[in-house]
């Protein structure tokens, strides 16, 4: 007997050593395929990528984000700025640098899983098919910006907040989890502007956790420490009100403001939406004709008008055109800007100034008002559609189960508009990333080397790295294929599983609950953030695109494979059980 004991934990062992081994030669492969392709340099994006490298290299030269000379410069927060230049610091290549963290951040997430898929052969499958995922290899990855970084983030907070679900009696795996989950958050929070889609998981799984624990104190068991591991359930607010606090504080001692992102311009975007025009026919809130009698009212923005309408015609892209509300705020900002206002304190000022002069025009009876679509106050009832909204919604859905929308890393020529200072552009891309730049036309691959532009020849260099994009887009297209299928399985096994699960309950069977816990949690933050894209879209500017929707591909992937996962195991066990 115990001889067959022994033997079992060899086996297991071996097992186990097998899996790391492979789980190893994976990830190298992964890694592989994207070494020595290019970054796809925006050169040209001075709100975007070229934004995000400028202002890493400012936090690497001590003057933090650089110096306030247009609204863009607290416009995006500092986080993926902190990352560039951080791995610049390492001297790791960007794309490199992120592929590692993605893998990373894979491996953390399939371990969070070895309590509720305990086949190890399926994990290895699950952390393939995830660390493959064809968007963390696409164009839009390829790209010097914050999206790429978003969904490996998220990937992070869920692995920790699984590890929690699942590890509620192990006291030092739970408070090691709470606390890397709280670190992480505030900087997914701040890497883009739309990510409270996971404040839903976030509370959904700090309930469930907390009813756990508080059937254990009602048990008396371990008192002390349970009522800690409740009020740990709070620390993910505490982290980001102190990352809130400092990076406040940073940007008052540099600019002279106490914020994170620049926000303020939402005030005076509400007081102008609720302004209705009688005669206007326009279907767009902030139309041309409500602006020339916004004019009459409030001196300030009359005082910005020459820039103003010039920003306007830029942004629609003709003389006199209209403007949905999503651009209708870089127009504000960017008129204050061109107008001589240099500093935060100033520009806010005017922001103020403009938004105070028409309240006071609508309370004096000069204006009148219109309805706005409740909670957000950011556009008029006449403007939203919810037939639209819903059609977004499964627009949103339906970008996520296909890879083929999203093209593959290439050798891309990066784009810029104008060649003025270009290699000087070039050379900050190619500093910042330790990557190389392809250009378009004919010129050269540039790349570093001892401080000075190395150009390769192009040709040369595109044929050397062809084989490795012939790769990367028949992943792309078997993924595409499997994920046709595969989406629809998925979503019909969430569903069949949570009936199963109420039959279950219903017989005093709890196996699958925390299984049936993390495929809501996952399934409300895939609901939450194309709710919240479809309503940009359809309010503001059309983000239903898979640049927007990169975390959505990673969380889809993984529910879809949980669901049709956990209901094989559902019916198989119960066929034993018969």
């Amino acid at each position: 007997m115990e001889k067959s004991k022994e033997d079992n934990l060899v086996k297991s062992k071996i097992l186990v050593l097998i899996v790391i081994i492979l789980v190893l030669i994976i990830s190298a492969l992964r890694v592989l395929v994207i070494t020595n392709l290019p970054v796809f340099a925006y050169i040209d994006y001075v709100d975007d990528d070229e934004l995000m490298v400028q202002q890493s290299k400012s936090i690497i030269s001590g003057n933090w984000l650089g110096e306030y000379y247009s609204y863009n410069t607290l416009l995006k927060g500092p986080v993926f700025p902190l990352y560039l230049a951080f791995l610049h610091l390492l001297g790791v290549p960007y794309i490199l640098g992120t592929t590692c963290f993605y893998i990373l951040a894979c491996m953390f997430f399939t371990c969070s899983l070895k309590d509720i898929v305990k086949k190890k052969w399926i994990l290895l499958i699950i952390y393939t098919i995830l660390l493959f995922n064809p968007i963390m290899f696409s164009v839009d990855f390829q790209r010097v910006y914050r999206n790429g970084l978003a969904p490996i983030l998220a990937l992070f907070i869920f692995s920790f907040y699984n590890i929690m679900l699942t590890k509620t009696h192990k006291t030092v795996t739970y408070v090691m989890s709470i606390v890397l989950a709280s670190l992480v958050f505030p900087f997914f929070y701040y890497i883009r502007e739309d990510s409270m889609w996971l404040i839903p998981f976030i509370i959904f799984y700090s309930i469930i956790i907390g009813i756990k624990i508080i059937n254990d104190l009602i048990k008396n068991k371990y008192i002390v420490k349970n009522i800690i591991k409740i009020a740990l359930l709070l620390l993910p607010i505490v982290t980001l009100s102190l990352f809130s606090l400092i990076i406040g504080n940073i940007n008052y001692n540099h600019y002279g403001a106490r914020i994170v992102n620049v926000n303020d311009f939402e005030n005076l975007n509400e007081t102008l939406y609720m302004i209705s025009i009688v005669k206007d026919e326009s279907d767009i809130t902030n139309s041309r004709e409500k602006l020339r009698k916004l004019y009459d009212i409030s001196p300030s923005l009359n005082s910005i008008k020459d820039e103003f309408e010039l920003s306007l015609d830029t942004l629609s892209g003709k003389e006199g055109g209209e403007i949905k509300n999503g651009m209708f705020s870089w127009a504000v900002l960017s008129a204050i800007s061109s107008s001589g206002y240099s500093s935060y304190e100033k520009q806010n000022e005017v922001l103020g100034n403009i938004s105070s002069e028409i309240k006071d025009a609508i309370k004096n009876g000069k204006c009148e008002t219109q309805k706005l679509v409740p909670v957000f106050n950011d556009v008029s009832i006449k403007e939203f559609s919810w037939d639209k909204m819903f059609g977004k919604t499964l627009k949103s859905l339906e970008i996520i189960n296909n890879y083929s929308a999203s093209g593959t890393m290439d050798t891309y020529g990066s784009l810029y508009d104008s060649p003025l200072h270009l290699e000087e552009r070039v050379r900050l891309f190619l500093e910042m990333t330790n990557d190389k730049v392809l250009l378009n036309d004919e010129k050269p691959v540039y790349e570093c080397g001892l401080g000075e532009l190395v150009k390769t020849n192009q040709e040369e260099y595109i044929n050397k790295m062809q084989p490795k994009v012939d790769i990367l887009k028949n992943l792309q297209n078997i993924y595409t294929i499997f994920f046709k299928i595969l989406g629809i399985l998925g979503y019909c096994s969430y569903i069949i599983v949570t009936i199963i699960l109420i039959i279950l309950i219903r017989k005093k069977n709890y196996d699958f609950v925390n299984d049936w816990f993390v495929l809501s949690g996952l399934a409300g933050s895939i609901f939450t953030l194309c709710v919240g894209i479809a309503y940009t879209a359809v309010t503001k500017v059309n983000v239903a695109i898979p640049f927007y929707l990169m975390s959505g591909y990673i969380l889809n992937m993984i529910f879809v494979l949980l669901s049709v996962i956990t209901l094989i195991f559902m019916i198989k066990e119960l066929l034993i059980k018969k």
